[in-house]
């Protein structure tokens, strides 16, 4: 009817009373839709509704939903229904707004959905990826999704058809994603990230991804290697579905530098990881320090460029390494720069490198290690090094920015060898104990600069040591042997062990297998022929130029006294001569002394040196006397006997020029034992005492020649004693017994030999060139007997021309005349004898003065 009346005003004028029915109709439906709106919906049991909503949600869209919060519906303009709190199987919605249209409002759980369905604050967990079945539009707002351990807030989105696009962040990053079918797109423009791949109908995804970023560590949530340049890579890739990955044909740059590689990231099982760079920067180091990058994982890399391990570059390092659990099983390393090559073997856990074994060769040098640690505290105990030069073994250790090492070698230290340059990329600062076929020792590194302490070195001379040992002569200085240092002592022994030396600070020790040695070193023009060798010992206290406390050992004698400069002064308690002297030497003398001048002139050869020697006791050919004092100084020689028994003994001999000297003698009261010439000698004076004097000088510089060549006067005394060669005490022994028949033969017996007791004897002459002469004559007193006449010594024979005084031998006793002939030869007139010799006369005079005479 109202459309009929609505019809019929058509071409016509609409009449007042239809008006008024048009209005009365129009304001029926808006009472009747007001009284909806306000009256109807408080009348329907929402809860009555949910199953209904929840039965549309499911067949609609093929989501299970349980709604447990309040359901909202507004029919303004259409029927909008706000479905609060509801949960599905991997999540839950805050709310989800969709529409129904007003003529199903009544029968809600056939109402078809219309328009889009929008989702806000959900939070889903997808679990796999399977292209949606979803026709009808869904919008999500402000939703956050976890899927693989990892949330994703939705900012907004649009799901349609089975396609996605929308705006999702993570903590740190903003992607836009477009999905059509099972086609995806990912990009953030921002950081230069695009991901376009498909998703397998069967799960999971293959596609390729490209990134141009500066902070590639926080793109894929990875600590080391920390990677602060920038990034250029794409690679293919290849998802299972749940965890597992691959990426492969990876290409890309760091920092300027390409790279390819390989990645596959398995669900179970290793991890491979496979890297090469022709080109490349990158430090290494952190493989020793976070082995978990490498945990069950196998790792791959062949690199080339600027490549840094423990504080050092090389140009090439290729390596394959497995990872089980927090072990590192290295199956090989290889490294090399313009220096160094080599290769690593081992294992490396948690507590960093288990017994690596390193091999290098470095400056033509092969190089191993055993080495355990990480980069910062490390050590290699099983340590080689070896050139065409030397060879070398021990340990490495390594804290922080200091070291320790122990080095041995059976080969020879090496000359001016700059340790601390050498051992730079140990640290600044540290110790090396090193033990060298020629030396050993520590060495200590402080910033840079070492010193070394030797324990000891083998063929080095002292000079090379550049200590002071001054008192010791060149030659022994220059000497090569080994030296050692225990605690506080220094030794020195050279190659031949012919001496040792020894010192604790300024004290010193020194021992030898030959004094004459040591004084040849001292003075190597010496000639020692005339004295035998002895081993020897030295000591004392050294502070240049003095040796305080010394002491020398030699020969079962103890010298003690000190040195000053090259002036020595040394005491004994006895000094034994016979025990110094060549017997040999001296037995041999007639011949020896065409030699040298050896032993008179042998003093002089000691330079400037200047020498003091005294003796409590000396010996000499089993005789002793006490207080001998012997002095070198200023090329004069001086010795002298003070012996309170025996009698006093000075002799001083100066050397004025090259070869002449001038020669005191003097004597008091000197006691002697033995021939004064010789047992040879026809005539001879022995056991006596003398006091005298001898004024002498000589030349030459062989002993023949010294003493050949002496001249100058002498004047001696002789006091008791016993005149060899005339025999008057045997004479006067008989005396008694004289008779004219036999007088001849006894006085002659008694000129041909025998004894006579000296009283005393006084002798004056000439010495000059091998030849004596009394410049006046001899005069001898005896029992009995007064002897006078004239010597001759030459060429070590005597000849005299003796009177002969026999006291009793006559009423008026006349000298006998007796010459001597040098070679022993005796001249006497028996009948002249006979004139003046009475022997009853005699015979009655000894009888009468027996007791006198």
């Amino acid at each position: 009817m109202f459309y009929n009346q609505i019809a019929s005003c058509k071409g016509g004028r609409l009449k007042a009373r239809h008006k008024r029915l048009v209005f009365l109709i129009v304001l029926s439906v808006l009472a009747l839709f007001g009284l909806a709106v306000a009256i109807i919906p408080p009348m329907i049991s929402l809860n009555r509704l949910k199953p209904h909503f929840e039965h549309v949600i499911l067949s609609q869209t093929g989501i299970p939903a349980k709604i447990n919060g309040n359901i909202h519906m507004s029919f303004l303009g259409r029927t909008t229904v706000v479905v609060r709190d509801v949960k599905i199987p991997d999540g839950k919605i805050d709310s989800v707004l969709f529409s129904v249209p007003l003529s199903s409002i009544f029968d809600i759980s056939q109402a078809p959905l219309t328009e889009r369905i929008i989702l806000d604050g959900a939070k889903l967990e997808i679990k796999e990826i399977i292209a949606p079945k979803i026709i009808r539009p869904i919008d999500l707002r402000d939703s956050e999704v976890s899927f693989m351990g990892k949330s994703y807030r939705i900012l907004e989105g649009q799901l349609q058809n089975g396609n996605f696009r929308g705006t999702v962040r993570t903590d740190q990053h903003k992607y836009t994603i477009e999905t059509s079918g099972y086609d995806f797109t990912v990009i953030n423009k921002n950081e230069g990230l695009l991901i376009r791949g498909m998703l397998r109908p069967s799960g999971g995804a293959v596609g390729q991804l490209a990134i141009d970023t500066d902070k590639i560590n926080a793109w894929f949530d990875f600590l080391e290697p920390k990677i602060e340049q920038h990034v250029n890579l794409t690679m293919n890739f290849d998802w299972d579905g749940n965890y597992g990955f691959k990426f492969s044909d990876l290409r890309g740059d760091i920092g300027g530098y390409d790279f390819t590689g390989n990645l596959e990231l398995p669900e179970n099982g290793p991890k491979t990881i496979q890297f090469k760079s022709d080109n490349i920067n990158i430090d290494l180091t952190f493989l020793l320090k976070k082995q978990s990058i490498v945990n069950d994982s196998i790792l791959s890399l062949d690199l080339r460029g600027n490549l840094k391990f423990m504080n050092t570059v090389y140009n090439r390092i290729k390596l394959n390494v497995m990872g089980e659990g927090d072990e590192i099983i290295i199956d090989k390393i290889e490294f090399e720069n313009n220096k160094i090559s080599g290769s690593i073997v081992g294992e490396i856990t948690a507590q960093g490198a288990q017994s690596l074994t390193l091999r290098f060769m470095r400056d033509g040098a092969e190089i191993s290690c055993l080495f355990s640690g990480d980069a910062e505290v490390w050590q290699c105990n099983e340590y080689s090094y070896s050139n065409k030069d030397i060879a070398i073994t021990g340990t490495l250790a390594v804290d922080k920015n200091s070291f320790h090492a122990t080095l041995l070698s059976k080969s020879m230290m090496p000359e001016n060898f700059d340790f601390a340059k050498a051992l730079a990329f140990l640290g600044n600062n540290g110790v090396v104990v090193f033990d060298f076929a020629n030396a050993a020792g520590k060495i200590t590194i402080k910033n840079k600069k070492f010193t070394i302490e030797y324990t000891s070195v083998k063929n080095k001379s002292l000079d090379w040591l550049g200590a002071g040992f001054e008192f010791l002569p060149i030659s022994m200085r220059g000497a090569r042997g080994q030296m050692t240092w225990d605690a506080e002592t220094f030794s020195f022994i050279p190659v031949g062990e012919e001496w040792e030396l020894h010192l604790q600070g300024n004290f010193f020790f020194m021992s030898g297998n030959s004094a004459q040695e040591l004084l040849t070193a001292f003075y190597p023009n010496i000639e020692l022929v005339f004295a035998n060798d002895f081993p020897y010992q030295i000591s004392g206290n050294y502070s240049k130029p003095y040796i305080k406390d010394l002491e020398i050992r030699i020969a079962d004698h103890i010298f003690r006294g000190t040195m000053s400069g090259s002036n020595i002064t040394l005491k004994t308690d006895i000094l034994n001569l016979d025990i110094f002297a060549n017997q040999k030497y001296f037995d041999n003398y007639e011949e020896m002394r065409f030699l040298s001048g050896a032993p008179i002139l042998a003093p002089f050869m000691l330079g400037d040196t200047g020498l003091s020697i005294s003796a409590s006791v000396i010996v000499w050919d089993e005789n002793s006397y006490d207080n001998f004092v012997y002095s070198l100084r200023n090329g004069t020689q001086d010795f002298s006997i003070t012996d309170d028994a025996k009698g006093s003994l000075m002799v001083s001999i100066k050397k004025n020029s090259a070869a002449t000297y001038d020669i005191l003698v003097q004597l008091n009261k000197f006691a002697f034992a033995g021939f004064l010439l010789g047992p040879n000698s026809p005539l001879d004076v022995s056991d006596s005492v003398i006091t005298g004097r001898a004024a002498l000088s000589s030349q030459g510089k062989i002993a023949f020649d010294f003493w050949n060549n002496i001249k100058g006067t002498l004047d001696i005394s002789f006091d008791g004693g016993i005149l060899n060669g005339i025999g008057t005490d045997w004479f006067y022994a008989r005396a008694s017994n004289l008779t004219r028949l036999n007088v001849e033969d006894t006085i002659s017996y008694a000129l041909s030999g025998g004894d006579t007791k000296i009283k005393s004897l006084r002798v004056s002459g000439i010495y000059e060139n091998g030849k004596f002469q009394t410049n006046k004559k001899f005069l001898l007193t005896a029992r009995n007997t007064e002897m006078s006449g004239n010597l001759q010594l030459q060429e070590g024979k005597l000849s005299a021309q003796i009177g002969i005084l026999l006291r009793g031998s006559s009423p008026d006793p006349r000298p006998i005349s007796l010459n001597i002939m040098p070679n022993g030869e005796r001249n006497y007139s028996l009948s002249e004898i006979m004139m003046v010799l009475d022997p009853d006369y005699m015979a009655d005079f000894i009888r009468v003065n027996a007791s006198v005479l």
